[in-house]
């Protein structure tokens, strides 16, 4: 399953603590200077807005960016994110 934006959104402020949207956007290739490029386009936003950013550069690189892909990204630093992700989802 293709996540849309909205649900982008609600992935995103779990992906806050510990900056956990940095390790995912290694984990979907995104170059290092991509990263930085998005921290520093949204240097007065607030960090659940530069995760959301990021993956939302990420979907644009990949096109999409797949539920199961994110859970093994997401499971590898921090399972409790995970299973919040899903059940806000599933909501």
């Amino acid at each position: 399953m293709a996540l849309d934006d909205c649900q982008l959104r609600i992935v995103a402020k779990h992906l806050v603590t510990n900056h956990l949207y940095r390790e995912v956007a290694r984990d979907f290739n995104l170059k290092e200077l991509d990263i930085e490029t998005v921290k520093i386009d949204h240097q007065n936003d607030s960090v659940q807005e530069i995760s959301y950013q990021m993956l939302l550069k990420i979907k644009k690189k990949k096109e999409r960016i797949r539920l199961g892909s994110l859970r093994k990204s997401v499971q590898k630093y921090d399972n409790t994110a995970w299973n919040d992700i899903l059940q806000d989802l599933q909501s």
